[in-house]
């Protein structure tokens, strides 16, 4: 074949894309030309249009948590769970939040519903007569194969079916008062298997982030860690270099290596208790801030926001974000259903021409 013919069958590729659109969903173009926007609402057979929660197992499958159950989505159909969670018990099926463990093992949590699916089958993890019974909020795979469970007024540490640790309210932030007005929202891992919590104040209005250590029970301030001033914090998130990334009221942070830098946003969002953000493998920060939940892009040193001007569902109320391996970007909404940032073949592959040209010439020689 000659080599003009292979550049064609390349471009030809990155024009169609590399698989089959489901044609039932609606399909855009961001106006900036560098996505294709599609998304997915109860026409399309979700069971529901608030999207909570977004997960990508070990296999590549998507799910994601609804008011109306668990629903899987394997790039064709969805496939919803919500009869076999109802079965269990009726409220299970408002599913919040969702973590995978060491063991590919599913695990989600409905108001305080803690349920496991392995192998194919649903399972309620009874936590009625113990000290941990309760309002639930959020989960957290380890990566020694435990599962952290954030209740109201502390967090816990669940290890082949059993309670291993626990961690009251005075023990992550150091304080009494967290105990009245107080509640955890968010669980994160980062690389170096340091447990972070973010609490919220509502006596103040203000949410915190606090590092534990596992092993000794010790607890710091985030705001401490990296010499912060201000101790409203956000949201977080790593990198794939290791960086953590810091959402504050207008304004994104990096710490690496002891420096902390600071980026004020063009169009600065107002403090909220309930801001998502998490970085893609090309380096580029995805943020939901603001009282409105808008979505926000950090890349190349400048902020990014899209609506539906640029093909999304809805402009605000932005619930999850997720990047998946593929490259894509999903997102979970209040009354939009799910919407999916496809990165266009034909930019990334014009972005280094001169690598696209070495790859030909490769197959050529």
């Amino acid at each position: 074949m000659a080599r003009r013919d292979i550049l064609w069958l390349i471009l030809s590729l990155a024009f169609t894309g590399w698989s089959q659109p489901d044609l039932t969903a609606h399909l855009r173009t961001a106006k900036s030309g560098e996505y294709r926007v599609t998304y997915w609402t109860s026409e399309q057979g979700l069971p529901q249009n608030t999207v909570t929660c977004l997960l990508q197992s070990r296999n590549g499958y998507l799910w994601f948590g609804t008011r109306y159950g668990l629903v899987r989505y394997d790039g064709l159909r969805f496939t919803s769970y919500l009869t076999e969670l109802a079965e269990l018990d009726a409220q299970a099926a408002n599913v919040s939040s969702l973590a995978e463990d060491t063991r590919g093992r599913l695990w989600m949590q409905s108001n305080s519903r803690l349920v496991l699916l392995e192998e194919g089958r649903f399972r309620l993890v009874s936590l009625e007569g113990t000290p941990f019974a309760g309002s639930l909020r959020c989960l957290c795979a380890s990566r020694d194969g435990s599962l952290w469970v954030g209740r109201r007024r502390g967090i816990f540490q669940l290890a082949e079916g059993a309670v291993r640790r626990e961690f009251s309210f005075r023990a992550l932030t150091g304080s009494d008062r967290s105990e009245d007005v107080g509640e955890v929202q968010e669980l994160f891992e980062d690389s170096q298997q340091r447990l972070w919590v973010s609490v919220y104040d509502s006596g103040v209005r203000q949410r915190t982030w606090h590092r534990i250590d596992p092993r000794s029970g010790a607890s710091e301030s985030l705001a401490s860690v990296i010499h912060l001033s201000e101790p409203d914090i956000g949201a977080l998130a790593e990198d794939e270099r290791g960086r953590l990334w810091i959402e504050r009221p207008g304004e994104l942070l990096f710490w690496e290596n002891g420096q902390l830098s600071r980026f004020a946003a063009a169009e600065p969002w107002g403090k909220t208790p309930t801001s998502r953000m998490t970085a893609d493998r090309r380096g580029q920060v995805w943020l939901i801030a603001g009282p409105a939940g808008r979505l926000h892009r950090f890349a190349d040193g400048r902020f990014t926001r899209y609506g539906m001007a640029d093909g999304l569902s809805v402009d605000e109320d932005l619930r999850c974000v997720l990047p998946d391996r593929e490259g894509n970007i999903w997102l979970g909404t209040g009354s939009g259903g799910l919407n999916r940032f496809q990165p266009r073949p034909m930019l990334a592959m014009l972005s280094d021409t001169r690598s696209m040209m070495d790859e030909v010439y490769s197959v050529t020689s």
